[in-house]
């Protein structure tokens, strides 16, 4: 009975709590929740008007700053104008002194200026007293006494009268001047009006010193002088050396080809151009020593080659010795003498009109083997012969025949070069 009722009214407390909860209790939980919730909202307002109110505080912070660091610019600038015042009023107080100085200095170049045309006076006087001196001592004379007096002397006038500065004309110096107003001629005029034949008379008789002179120019110079043309005496003058026309410069040689020299090639010809080297005769007097600090200067390609028979070819080429320069040439690579060895040699005997010492003459020149004969030209034939003097002029007709009977020598064509010879004479073909 107990426990039923213990049931009973743990079930009805149960109930009235349920009741309580759900009229009282469940609406202020809502309230709250709302209100929570209207709190929540209300912080995250504030914390970002808290946040927009720090970076509006760091801005005016920085301008701030900005505004500070402006300030003390303008304070600087102040100071400056300032000092730029002070400067300024410097300087005006100054400008008094300055204009004063300004003013002396134009004086001082007035003054200048002044002296300087005072200076060119007495210079000038004193040339034309001169020049009146060496044309009429007297006057001359007369003049310094007045001078000295402080009389005014007019000292051109006094020039005019006693006659013209000679010394104008190229190649008359002072004392040729005064030679020529001894013998009477005191003005350009005169000068002008004198013969040549004359004027060498007159130096003539002045003595040695005077005979080196050259009048011939003397008269057209005067006469340009005495019509005050003196731009065209000063162009006349200037094609003149001691009265007398400079020559023409001479004009440099054409340059050779010294390819031609056996061991040079058109790098090295280039070389020697830049040195100054263009002929043969100037290579011919370059010394062996200078030639080669010539192509060390050029570089390492240049320094392999050997100038020593340079000079020597081009002795020959610059005497158009073409013969003898063959023959050196043929005897040289790169411009050096090859190395001796021992040559193969024919018996050009063997060839009609050949005798011992014309194959001597031949083997001379390098011509040792038939090959070598029969691929000789006539023309280097004869020269060889003529150079070998008057013994050998017979024989110089019989060299047409010479680089055939050569050529059936080398190929071993003796039947052929034995029916040749029977056909000649001396070498020449038998008319009979």
């Amino acid at each position: 009975m107990n426990w039923l009722v213990f049931v009973i009214g743990i079930i009805a407390g149960w109930i009235i709590e349920w009741v309580v909860d759900l009229l009282f209790w469940r609406k202020r939980q809502q309230k709250w929740i709302a209100a929570e919730s209207e709190y929540r909202t209300q912080l995250v307002d504030f914390k970002t008007e808290l946040d927009y109110q720090k970076a509006e505080a760091a801005r005016v912070g920085a301008v701030e700053a900005d505004l500070a660091s402006a300030e003390a610019e303008r304070e600087a600038l102040r100071r400056q104008l300032a000092a730029a015042e002070a400067e300024r009023d410097r300087l005006g107080a100054q400008l008094p002194s300055v204009e004063a100085l300004r003013r002396q200095l134009a004086a001082a170049e007035a003054e200048r200026d002044r002296l300087g045309a005072q200076l060119a006076k007495v210079d000038k006087d004193r040339k034309t007293l001169a020049g009146v001196a060496a044309m009429a001592p007297a006057a001359a004379g007369a003049a310094l006494v007045a001078m000295s007096r402080g009389e005014q002397v007019d000292l051109d006038q006094i020039s005019q009268e006693a006659g013209d500065d000679l010394t104008m004309i190229e190649g008359i110096g002072p004392k040729i001047q005064e030679l020529l107003y001894q013998n009477g001629i005191h003005s350009y005029a005169d000068l002008a009006d004198c013969d040549v034949e004359l004027l060498r008379a007159i130096l003539t008789g002045g003595g040695a010193a005077f005979r080196m002179a050259d009048p011939s120019s003397w008269p057209r110079q005067a006469r340009l002088a005495a019509a005050k043309d003196w731009v065209r005496l000063q162009a006349l003058k200037e094609e003149l050396t001691g009265g007398v026309k400079r020559p023409a410069p001479e004009q440099a040689p054409p340059p050779d080809d010294l390819t031609m020299i056996e061991g040079v090639g058109p790098k090295i010809q280039e070389l020697l151009n830049q040195n100054g080297i263009h002929t043969y005769a100037e290579l011919a007097d370059c010394d062996v020593e200078r030639l080669r600090t010539l192509l060390a200067g050029g570089g390492a390609a240049f320094r392999m080659a050997d100038p020593s028979s340079w000079p020597r070819q081009a002795r020959l080429a610059a005497a158009h010795d073409w013969v003898r320069l063959q023959t050196l040439n043929e005897q040289l690579t790169g411009g050096v003498r090859r190395p001796a060895e021992p040559a193969p040699e024919d018996d050009l005997t063997m060839i009609e009109g050949i005798g011992p010492k014309i194959a001597a003459s031949l083997k001379a020149h390098g011509i040792r083997t038939f090959a070598q004969l029969a691929h000789t030209d006539v023309e280097r034939l004869q020269a060889i012969l003529a150079e070998g003097g008057p013994a050998f002029k017979l024989a110089a007709p019989a060299v047409e025949s010479w680089p055939e009977q050569a050529r059936l020598a080398a190929d071993g064509a003796w039947d052929q070069l034995h029916a040749l010879k029977d056909t000649l004479k001396a070498g020449r073909g038998d008319a009979g």
